[in-house]
């Protein structure tokens, strides 16, 4: 039996076998898949496909086994010839064979497994030192999953790849793979992972790349009002860390599902007064101020806070989270008039020491801000002087 050296090699690719140098490409990527392709592709004109399958599998999987072959499997490969590209590197032996329809399934899974295997049995960090370069293999694996240009069953694979993040305690890799799953589903399958992410927002360490994993996606909106009612839920539990990706899907979500409620909640919850991190206030501000500028509807949703909130005649109803939102309001002049008047007809409901103890508060919150930030401020601190309540 030929090796599947030997068999690349006839296809356009020299691959190393057992020594550390890069795989390289006598042919164009693509001309090795299509030579690839047509001795394995089920088709009238191929009737040997099954057992060439076979056989390109079992050797395959038994290259693979080598260690050295695998990791230099996962290195981008190189080009024998320019003429063949514009590049002298192209993407890894792995990155290029999951490209392959009929390859694909078989190769996920022995991938997922070896992932798995590494993780178990490594008494370090899974990290190798290879052709002068230190590499995390579980690591390299999960990128070989990302911007596939076509998978043939993305849910399965995110299946299998939430069930290896269920069985692992590897935290570093659990954040990878929760990374990477925008990248392998499209729009229309999103939804399918709602109850899945939802669960790891129960793991303190995960929180912050679910979230962000979760900004990335688009869901139905009863299930986008469902996750964020679970991440509000949890935001008092919240560490200042895990803020910055909380504030931005909650505004995310509020501007998609225009729901004044999911806004209000999150306006009683943020304490300005409990950041004590200098660097997480300026985050803050700055999510606040990003949103707001691109989208008019946050304006509209505060403004709707705060008149329902002024004629339920809502106890302490002045909050630091106000003098934040008003200064940003005064950046955009179509709604600075408005908000204005609906933040001046709450002032005068409140009670003098509330609105002092709330305005004290925003003041210390962008106490260390630029001249930029304060700018605002100074406009709304003049109005309110020119013209009380």
């Amino acid at each position: 039996m030929s090796t599947i050296v030997e068999i690349f090699e006839k296809f356009g690719i020299n691959l190393n076998n057992g020594e550390e140098t890069f795989n390289s490409f006598s042919v164009d990527p693509r001309r090795f898949q299509s030579n690839l392709i047509q001795f394995i592709q089920k088709s009238p004109e191929n009737p040997k496909w099954e057992k060439n399958y076979e056989t390109i599998w079992k050797i395959l999987e038994s290259y693979l086994d080598n260690e050295t072959n695998f990791a230099v499997s996962l290195l981008p490969s190189k080009n024998v010839s320019s003429q063949h590209t514009h590049s002298s590197n192209q993407d890894s032996l792995l990155k290029i064979l999951l490209e392959i329809s009929d390859l694909q399934s078989d190769l996920f899974d022995y991938l997922v497994s070896k992932i798995l295997n590494y993780l178990e049995t490594s008494d370090t960090n899974s990290d190798i030192q290879i052709l002068g370069l230190q590499i995390n293999i579980p690591s390299y694996i999960v990128s070989q999953f990302r911007y596939q240009p076509r998978i043939n069953n993305p849910q399965a694979l995110c299946q299998k790849l939430i069930e290896l993040i269920n069985s692992t305690t590897n935290s570093a890799i659990k954040k990878e793979i929760i990374a990477c799953f925008p990248d392998i589903l499209c729009d229309s399958q999103h939804d399918g992972l709602v109850s899945d992410l939802e669960l790891l927002l129960d793991e303190i360490e995960l929180i912050s790349p679910t979230l962000d994993t979760l900004s990335n996606l688009s869901f139905k909106k009863e299930n986008l009002l469902g996750i964020t009612r679970t991440v509000l839920l949890k935001f008092p539990l919240l560490g200042e860390k895990d803020l910055p990706s909380s504030l931005k899907f909650i505004l995310k979500a509020s501007i998609i599902l225009n729901d004044k409620d999911v806004f209000n909640d999150l306006r009683s919850k943020l304490k300005l007064d409990e950041l004590a991190d200098d660097s997480v206030r300026h985050v803050v501000y700055d999510i606040f101020r990003e949103n707001f500028q691109v989208s008019n509807q946050l304006v509209e949703l505060y403004s709707t806070c705060i008149q329902y909130n002024t004629l339920a005649f809502v106890n302490n109803l002045i909050l630091p989270f106000d003098f934040l939102v008003v200064t940003l309001s005064y950046s955009i002049a179509q709604y600075s008039k408005s908000i204005d008047k609906f933040f001046k007809a709450a002032i005068k409901q409140e009670t003098i020491r509330n609105v002092e103890k709330s305005s004290l508060i925003f003041i210390k919150f962008c106490s260390n801000f630029s001249q930029e930030v304060l700018d605002p401020i100074e406009k709304m601190s003049k109005s309110l002087i020119q013209n009380p309540p």
